[in-house]
């Protein structure tokens, strides 16, 4: 597009190019294609068509520099939105921390809808493999000694603890559990587990 050949009549004026691109994407692509000082981009919706546009009209280095500007804070905290745009332009890296960030949110709240919409089927599958993985994990873990372990639970003759010998309620043990797994279905960080005990 860029090597149409120009008038050669130097009275004749230049021939104006027509983009499909909105101005407000336009100015900082070619400023971070020429050089110049780029304006301070501060949301995703900023900088997704920058992405888009540098894929269309192949330049890898606005692509690097929005790379940089991934890391920091301001789109680190939108862990499914530098997901998407990692799992696109294939940023290994920042796809696997934006993965484990994302591991705070709930994906089944209709918040985020908007969000895991942007992912092609195969990072989508990834993300909630992730998130899953991670349930079935604490699940395993907790069906374990030194907690009660399936058979143990099933045994309803001698409910004793399996240190200490002294009978209890396994009802208990099973309605805690099954508390930690909602919340750890809904924030599979795990992180919020402890501080629930206290309420459940």
């Amino acid at each position: 597009m860029f090597k149409l050949p120009q008038p050669s009549s130097k009275n004749r004026a230049p021939e104006i190019i027509a983009l499909s691109e909105e101005s407000s994407t336009l100015e900082p692509f070619l400023r971070m294609i020429c050089g110049l000082t780029v304006p301070h981009l501060t949301t995703w919706d900023e900088v997704d068509p920058i992405l888009a546009g540098a894929e269309k009209y192949d330049c890898p280095g606005v692509h690097s520099i929005v790379r940089i500007l991934s890391h920091t804070a301001t789109f680190m905290d939108q862990p499914l939105r530098l997901y998407a745009a990692a799992c696109r332009y294939g940023w290994h890296e920042e796809a696997m921390l934006a993965a484990e960030m994302s591991l705070v949110l709930d994906l089944n709240d209709p918040v985020y809808h908007s969000d895991l919409l942007k992912l092609r089927t195969p990072a989508l599958l990834a993300l909630q493999g992730l998130h899953r993985a991670r349930l079935v994990a604490f699940r395993e873990a907790l069906n374990q000694p030194p907690f009660l372990t399936p058979s143990q639970m099933a045994d309803t003759v001698s409910q004793r603890c399996s240190r200490c010998t002294e009978p209890f309620e396994y009802g208990a043990w099973r309605d805690l559990k099954y508390a930690m797994e909602r919340e750890l279905e809904r924030r599979p960080m795990g992180d919020t587990v402890i501080n629930g005990l206290e309420e459940w």
